[in-house]
């Protein structure tokens, strides 16, 4: 019998877990850090384009889809698998029992929590955890499958991935793909643990010898397999603070008393943020609204004729009692909310206006109800 392997790429120094992620669904280094940008550049012009308003009202500086250290956001990450005809869409605990009953080789999924990005893939009919945060690949038991997902469907944000044509797999590893970094491997299965247990929506991971990983990967231009210096700090995380990464080498004591003038400033602000209105129902029909957090889930029952305007009061006065004061929402020049299906993104901005951004339509909806964004009886959401 021939050896099966995994690929898998392990994250450096570095925020770049989208990449990771998308070459573990493909299972070999079909894309890399350049062509991610590429991609994500055309997105922005396109979006240039999309958002571009007579009046000059709205000015984006900066690209959303791309940075410097290696960020990717979800936008790069469907158009590429897109691109190799793969559809991403939401998953949801519904969907459970289609994970687990399903022989095929083609499904594979994609985990979001707090902006980290990892897949797990069904290979060689084994369900693989692709971290690259991880030390390696971890296998789930079919035995443990059900549990494993039951856990991360309360904390993480879930996309499902499968081709365009449903009766075609998704990429199986292909040793002959030569990697270009030392950080691309393709691992024999046998040598490959199993996950030890999951708690509150994060893996246990066995001890594992990283000598063990470097030696069974495939280097196909070496006799001999390279060796790697993994990061000690496991990589970061896309929300990670990069002006915190040197804190220890920069002098920051003239920024003290505004720091912390501004937190006083901001503290008394939040005192006096009344709650929102008391979502109890009378003679009238409602909507039950779920945003998707980084971290948690947090939902509420609306009438029919209230507004997006009061969604949006809601979701900042939750981050202000739920999150650290200087992270508030409320305090941010815009952020997003956004569906996939229907694809549509709602912007709200510091001076309390939304914008609709749907197709080629952008819409001013801050004064809108949500009968007459027709709304359905629930509506989810992720935030950006």
């Amino acid at each position: 019998m021939s050896k099966k392997y995994v690929y898998w790429e392990k994250q450096g120094n570095d925020r770049m877990c989208g990449l990771h992620c998308i070459n573990s669904i493909l299972q070999g280094p079909y894309y890399s850090e350049d062509t991610l940008a590429k991609i994500g550049k055309e997105i922005d012009e396109k979006e240039k384009e999309f958002l571009k308003m007579p009046s000059n009202e709205l000015i984006r500086t900066n690209s959303s889809n791309v940075l410097d250290d290696g960020f990717i956001n979800i936008s790069v990450l469907i158009e590429s698998l897109r691109r190799k005809n793969i559809l991403l869409k939401n998953a949801f605990e519904e969907d459970l029992t289609k994970i687990i009953s399903s022989g095929h080789q083609d499904i594979g999924y994609i985990c979001n929590l707090e902006q980290h990005w990892f897949s797990v893939r069904k290979i060689h009919n084994t369900w693989y955890v692709l971290d690259s945060l991880k030390s390696a690949p971890l296998f789930i038991k079919d035995i443990n499958l059900k549990y494993y997902f039951n856990d991360i469907f309360k904390k993480y944000h879930i996309f499902s991935v499968q081709n365009m044509n449903p009766y075609i797999s998704l990429p199986k590893p292909d040793i002959n793909f030569e990697p270009k970094n030392p950080n691309q491997f393709y691992i024999p299965t046998n040598h490959i643990s199993e996950i030890s247990s999951v708690s509150n929506g994060f893996i246990l991971e066995d001890k594992y010898s990283m000598n063990k990983s470097e030696n069974s990967s495939l280097f196909s231009n070496f006799n001999k397999p390279q060796n790697f210096q993994w990061p000690k700090n496991g990589g970061r995380k896309l929300n990670d603070d990069i002006n915190n990464i040197n804190a220890n080498n920069m002098d920051d004591d003239g920024d003290d008393e505004f720091k912390i003038a501004l937190r006083l400033s901001m503290e008394e602000y939040i005192k006096n943020l009344p709650p929102p209105p008391s979502e109890e129902l009378i003679n009238e029909d409602f909507i039950n609204v779920m945003i998707k957090l980084p971290n948690k889930k947090i939902q509420r029952k609306f009438g029919v004729s209230k507004t997006l305007a009061e969604i949006f009061y809601w979701i900042e006065y939750e981050s202000v009692n739920n999150q650290q004061i200087d992270s508030s929402l409320v305090f941010k020049n815009c952020y997003f909310l956004y569906q996939l299906f229907p694809r549509r993104k709602f912007c709200k901005y510091q001076n309390g206006s939304i914008e609709l951004q749907a197709g080629d339509k952008v819409e001013l909806v801050h004064d809108k109800t949500l009968k007459d964004m027709k709304f359905e009886k629930e509506e989810t959401f992720m935030m950006q």
